[in-house]
């Protein structure tokens, strides 16, 4: 009896132990302005020209999510981790912003920032070589091969009217693109059948038959994670 009360009283002093270690990892702030370190962390201050009138319509062109009140847990390349409720992502500059108050946004430097997880959706961090740049990507399905993932942005174009001498009228809109990352390596791909078959190698026609099976899109991310994760467990 002894022993079996001695035993439950070291697992339960684990258990605190464990639990207090898990809270130091993650602190959890509601917003950027009440980290106290938040200054250091790379980013800047910036103004916002957003009023109230307008908020909504510019958040639904610019931003990803409706508003800022999205629970995230960041990761920084310090090996950091802070859980805050109020970030958005900012479409048109590629970049987390938080809201510290009316008339002014935090903008996280993404050179800082290792991955953000914003209502159970991964983000990750980059370094684009073409544009020498660290760009923001949305992990839709990763393994220890290779992960799909999505760049979201902002693109315009240019509407002309060659019956007037005015300047063409410039449309935003949202846009998509979709890569493959293995290692360092990054490739662009469309979500077509031929190009996500092609992943797949020699198992590729046991992963169309599960496909044609259980009727699965190849341009569809929901149906893309089922195919993935069959191919892993081949």
């Amino acid at each position: 009896m002894k022993f079996i009360f001695k035993r439950s009283v070291i697992n339960i002093f684990i258990f605190f132990i464990t639990i207090s270690s898990f809270s130091q990892v993650t602190k959890r702030y509601s917003g950027i302005s009440q980290i106290p370190e938040y200054s250091r962390m790379g980013g800047a201050t910036t103004k916002n020209n957003i009023n109230s009138e307008n908020v909504n319509s510019v958040q639904a062109k610019v931003y990803l999510y409706p508003t800022y009140d999205n629970a995230a847990v960041i990761s920084t390349t310090t090996n950091r981790k802070y859980s805050i409720s109020n970030i958005n992502l900012n479409l048109y500059s590629n970049s987390f912003d938080s809201e510290m108050s009316s008339d002014s946004l935090y903008v996280f430097d993404n050179k800082w920032l290792k991955s953000v997880e914003i209502n159970n959706t991964m983000y990750k961090v980059y370094f684009d070589l073409v544009e020498s740049d660290y760009k923001i990507y949305q992990v839709i399905y990763e393994n220890d091969n290779f992960s799909l993932i999505r760049l979201d942005k902002i693109i315009s174009k240019e509407i002309r009217d060659p019956l007037n001498i005015n300047p063409p009228k410039i449309s935003f809109g949202k846009g998509i693109n979709y890569y493959i990352k293995n290692g360092s390596d990054m490739t662009k791909i469309s979500l077509k059948k031929k190009s996500i078959l092609q992943l797949f190698k020699d198992k590729k026609n046991i992963v169309m038959a599960f496909a044609k099976k259980y009727k699965l899109s190849y341009n569809k991310e929901k149906d893309l994670k089922k195919l993935f994760k069959y191919y892993d467990s081949l």
